[in-house]
């Protein structure tokens, strides 16, 4: 083609194509990847740009050139160039840009782009009615040649990248592309164009007036006007990518930051992204992640768990694809929930997960966002939350709770049978004396102690829990009663070794009921109650024993419970009373004390305190009993004073759990104030049993109430449980010596010998000797040998009303009248 051509033409030619392939290329690589219809519209739309770029350049290259070839506009032409571009970019850019486009792919998607220049350019000339021959085969053939190629690289440089799994491509490779691409539609237009030899001179526009300053002009404002609508395509572009850059930034360092794992994965469960923590928590490296699916890594609840692994010789295509409908289902089955599930560590182990899906769509294609939780840590927390809630907290024992849920559950099971499931109901004796005597620490170290022993004594299918205080369940299972008693045995033989603790040395004994099912009952409730029951049965007959349930049992159960209930109609009915034993001196025969004994006048019968004092320890009444019995006795003294009748010293009983009331003390004061009492003349006397502790407590209360002038006895003094050490730390006044020692007086030698020590002993620390239990002349005469202060029992008289020991002290007021004045 002869002529010159317009530099800054060609210049602007060569930028339309270019300009046109960057923003077309950019498109399809934006949105190419979409499903549906966003991926249609938007390859249509690069097909458009990209076309009409083609289709441009050849005009205002065709503008470029000064010739004076005569030329025409064919419109149908024009438009089927035009079209016939936007189709062959169209088809061209979906081929590059699909999923795995592979080289073939690519190929193909270039072959079309090269029709699509080709194809216009020459349709093009033809539309223009520019007549010509090719004269120069050689400029066609390397025009041919570098479109070829140009096409062919722009296509491999721009998109290859994205099969090659990169983020996205580069500035630099998105400029050398569309270079790529403009460089090739230029050649390939510039090249064939001169190859081409046209006929007579003539002009483009020769019809008007100034055909060449039109055709320059047309040409720069079409150029013009494309290339400002393709920059703002260009301008749009860039800033829409660094947005999408810094929202990548921002979400990649959420991604990184976060302790929790997060996955991204498609609908067939493949995973696309995922944040450090994943890599973490499973112990893979991150890419190896991206080569996974959710299945491997975690079982979906909703399905069938971990999909089996494919046959080794299965083809790629169809290795898993059985699955990927299931995982599909699966995945948006659990949308917008919370669930706990397993997870597969790298190297097989499982552990405990807690994940939750969103649903979202990139380019129209449905994404979930999946958020991994290890719970392992919560798990073992909860896990030890309700080993709190199901153990004794003090011994570390299963709680009564726990024993009953398993006691049910073992007896709703078919397997358990007449004869294979028991329970033993084990009870301290003299636990309560201990707690109230040591104290508390010292009552808890025994209850662990206990604790351990009792496990050592049973088997491993055995249950061992504690019901509350000192009581203790064991649920026994596939037994029999011979082996029961066997388990019992044990116990009562560890129970039987002392405890020490900071130094104090203690003994408690076990009262243990048995329950076999289904003869004692058949519900956990009614075996429990009748192991019970057998266990107060154990304590009737002598403590530290085991006793099987007979139905026998539950009447006398039914008895003890009427008796506290009745205990407590007593009280508030004033149906107690108190009787009096008067305590004879040894030397002179006088009057030397009065002890105050309990009563109950219940239904026209006077019942002694032994008969009901058990159970009113047992179930806590004794403490108020106690009060009452302090205030009467000293009302009552009060009342004799009052008559005129002479001063004697009157004697209470308070127990071991009175004592350790805190507040004890202001009790005795309070009742001394109330009845206008001179304290000299209380006595309060302790059981032998204090002498088994040495609780700093107890011996602050005891000398309290010395404080208070109040005079101390030691009742039942040698029966063994009280040491010589204990009457070093008590401030005593009175020893009283039990009734066992006197009963043998006179019989043994030996046993006078101990009383002769013992009273010895007491005078020795200005005490005072009384004996309990005198029946016969024959001990009297003995102890008064032994220089016994006094004595006080049946040989004197049984305990009497106060009415008629008011006569007593009436024969000593006449007695003290009738002496003689010491002159």
């Amino acid at each position: 083609m002869s002529g010159t051509y317009n530099v800054y033409l060609v210049l602007l030619s060569f930028l339309i194509a270019f300009m046109s392939a960057y923003s077309a290329f950019d498109l399809a690589r934006r949105l190419g990847g979409a499903a549906g219809r966003i991926r249609i519209l938007s390859l249509g739309a690069a097909g458009v740009i990209l076309g009409t770029g083609i289709w441009a350049m050849h005009f205002v290259a065709i503008l470029a050139n000064e010739q004076t070839a005569a030329v025409g506009y064919d419109i149908r032409l024009m438009l089927l160039s035009a079209s016939f571009a936007v189709a062959a970019s169209w088809g061209g850019l979906s081929y590059a840009t699909r999923p795995v486009p592979g080289i073939r792919n690519l190929g193909a998607g270039a072959l079309l782009l090269f029709i699509g220049v080709t194809g216009m350019h020459f349709i093009g000339i033809a539309a223009m009615g520019m007549s010509g021959a090719h004269d120069y085969g050689l400029l066609l053939l390397l025009g041919a040649a570098i479109g070829l190629a140009g096409t062919t690289g722009a296509v491999f440089v721009s998109f290859r990248t994205q099969a090659a799994g990169s983020a996205r491509t580069s500035y630099l490779r998105r400029m050398l592309g569309a270079a790529m691409m403009g460089g090739a539609i230029a050649g390939l237009h510039y090249l064939s164009m001169a190859a081409m030899t046209f006929g007579r001179a003539g002009h483009l526009h020769e019809r008007l007036r100034s055909p060449k300053l039109q055709d320059d002009m047309l040409g720069i404002i079409l150029g013009n006007c494309i290339i400002f609508l393709l920059s703002i395509v260009v301008i749009r572009g860039y800033f829409l990518d660094r947005r999408y850059r810094e929202g990548e930034a921002v979400k990649l360092a959420v991604l990184e930051s976060a302790l929790d794992g997060i996955l991204m994965v498609d609908h067939q469960g493949s995973i696309m992204e995922c944040n450090p923590a994943m890599g973490r928590m499973f112990g893979y490296a991150r890419e190896e992640l991206r080569t996974l699916v959710l299945t491997d890594l975690l079982e979906l609840p909703a399905g069938r768990g971990r999909p089996e692994p494919p046959a080794s010789d299965a083809p790629d295509g169809e290795r898993g694809s059985s699955s990927l409908i299931s995982v599909e289902h699966q995945i948006r089955t659990l949308l917008d929930s919370r669930i706990e599930t397993t997870g597969w560590h790298a190297d097989g182990t499982s552990f405990p997960l807690e994940i939750s899906m969103t649903r979202a769509k990139e380019y129209g294609k449905p994404v979930f966002t999946v958020f991994v939780r290890d719970i392992t840590e919560r798990q073992k927390a909860e896990e030890h939350i309700r080993q709190l809630a199901l153990r004794d907290p003090l011994t570390g024992l299963f709680n009564r709770s726990y024993l009953q849920e398993k006691l049910s559950s073992a007896i709703a099971r078919a397997e358990v049978g007449p004869g294979h499931l028991g329970v033993m109901f084990l009870d301290l004796d003299g636990f309560k004396t201990i707690n109230d005597t040591f104290g508390h620490d010292c009552g808890d170290m025994l209850l662990q102690e206990v604790g351990e022993r009792l496990l050592h004594c049973v088997r491993e299918e055995d249950l061992v829990s504690r019901q509350g205080g000192d009581e203790f369940i064991v649920m026994l299972t596939g037994i029999t009663p011979g082996t029961a008693s066997r388990i019992a045995v044990r116990m009562i033989e560890a129970l039987a070794e002392p405890f020490t603790y900071a130094g104090r040395v203690m003994s408690v004994t076990p009262s243990i009921g048995i329950a076999l099912y289904p003869s004692a009952g058949g519900s956990a409730h009614m075996l429990v109650k009748h192991a019970d029951a057998a266990m107060y049965h154990a304590k009737q007959n002598g403590k530290n024993n085991f006793q099987f349930y007979t139905p026998e049992m539950a009447e006398s159960l039914s008895e003890q419970s009427k008796l506290e209930s009745r205990l407590k109609a007593g009280i508030q009915q004033e149906e107690f009373l108190l009787h009096y034993s008067p305590v004879m001196s040894l030397q002179t025969g006088g009057l030397l004390a009065v002890e105050a004994l309990l009563r109950w006048e219940r239904d026209g019968e006077t019942l002694p305190a032994r008969k009901f004092i058990g159970e009113a320890e047992a179930s806590g009444l004794i403490t108020g009993i106690g009060r009452w019995v302090l205030r009467e006795a000293c009302r009552q003294h009060a009342g004799w004073m009052m008559k005129g009748h002479p001063a004697v010293r009157i004697s209470v009983n308070i127990s071991a759990r009175e004592l350790a009331e805190e507040d004890f003390v202001e009790g005795v004061r309070g009742a001394l104030e109330e009845t206008g009492m001179e304290p000299e003349w209380l006595q309060l006397e302790v059981t032998e049993e204090l002498g088994r502790g040495r609780d700093r407590r107890l011996c602050d209360r005891l000398n309290a109430l010395k404080a208070l002038g109040i005079r101390l006895s030691l009742d039942d003094f040698g029966a063994g449980a009280a040491s010589l050490r204990f009457l070093q730390q008590v401030p005593v006044d009175e020893l009283k010596l039990d009734g066992r020692l006197i009963a043998g007086l006179g019989e043994c030698p030996a046993r006078q010998a101990m009383l002769e020590a013992l009273i010895s002993l007491a005078h020795g620390r200005r005490m005072q000797v009384i004996a309990e239990g005198v029946e016969r002349h024959e001990q009297l005469e003995k102890l008064r040998e032994l220089a016994c202060d006094g004595a006080q029992g049946y040989w004197y008289g049984q305990p009497m009303a106060a009415e008629e020991f008011e006569r007593i002290l009436a024969y000593e007021r006449f007695k003290q009248m009738d002496s003689p004045p010491i002159s």
